[in-house]
């Protein structure tokens, strides 16, 4: 398994389970569900944007 998917599934249980603390009320837990839909949508956007900011490599150029 790749480490940053094993990182990723962490951080978000992790927020999840902060959220609601273990509770079973429904409705909770769907604020804590849409409160980690926004971090993970977020997350993905900054990282999509820093995408842009490596080095670009010229298309005849190998390692």
């Amino acid at each position: 398994m790749h480490p940053g998917i094993a990182l990723g599934t962490e951080l978000t249980a992790l927020v999840f389970f902060s959220t609601t603390g273990g509770s079973p009320d429904g409705a909770l837990n769907r604020t804590a569900f849409t409160g980690v839909l926004w971090w993970a949508g977020g997350t993905l956007a900054v990282m999509w944007a820093l995408m842009f900011c490596l080095p670009r490599q010229a298309h005849g150029q190998a390692d």
